[in-house]
């Protein structure tokens, strides 16, 4: 019996993201946060708060951030304060919207003019889906993947295809919600 239409979006409490070993504590893949955290601990003029940084250095792992990535948005961050003459360390705030730049520029695969986005291709998902840590579940129809490989891609172009995909579906709601307002557009009314 295929019961796969029924399946949720949002996972139940009981099927939340874990480690490996079952340590429900452990929300991010072994090793990639502290070897972000480990990269932090070199910036010379670096300011943190361990406790309030750590959704920022959790947001990057699941963006796939590597660590060389993370050293040149530091890099662009003390060439920044260094342009404008600003003493000031580098806060997480500040890197994170250079940590955003690399990221984008790091997206943009080479490829011809008649390749399309990733969004748009069944294999292209599945790619996106490896790059921030998504798997897909076993049956699991490629929109409710891209949902899920949506929402661990942050904002961007595919959110908006996202929702014209759903747009009129009985689950086109729960879509909503599940992407959660953050990564709505800011014109973005529910109809």
């Amino acid at each position: 019996m295929d019961n796969s239409e029924s399946e949720s979006l949002l996972l139940p409490e009981s099927e939340k993201a874990e480690d490996p070993d079952g340590d429900p504590d452990v929300i991010a893949l072994p090793g990639a946060e502290q070897a972000l955290l480990g990269v932090m601990a070199r910036f010379e003029r670096f300011e943190s708060d361990p406790a309030t940084d750590r959704l920022h250095v959790l947001t990057w792992v699941g963006k796939g951030l590597t660590p060389d990535e993370l050293a040149e948005a530091y890099r662009r961050a003390i060439a920044r304060r260094e342009q404008r003459r600003d003493d000031r360390p580098v806060g997480v705030k500040f890197l994170d919207r250079l940590v955003g730049d690399v990221l984008a520029e790091h997206d943009q695969p080479e490829r011809g003019a008649r390749d399309s986005p990733w969004w748009e291709s069944d294999s292209g998902i599945g790619a996106q889906g490896k790059r921030v840590h998504v798997a897909r579940r076993p049956n699991e129809s490629t929109p409710e993947y891209l949902v899920r490989v949506t929402k661990a891609s942050g904002k961007g172009p595919w959110i908006e295809f996202v929702l014209k995909q759903w747009q009129g579906t009985s689950r086109y709601q729960q879509v909503i919600e599940f992407l959660g307002e953050d990564l709505l557009p800011v014109d973005f009314y529910a109809s």
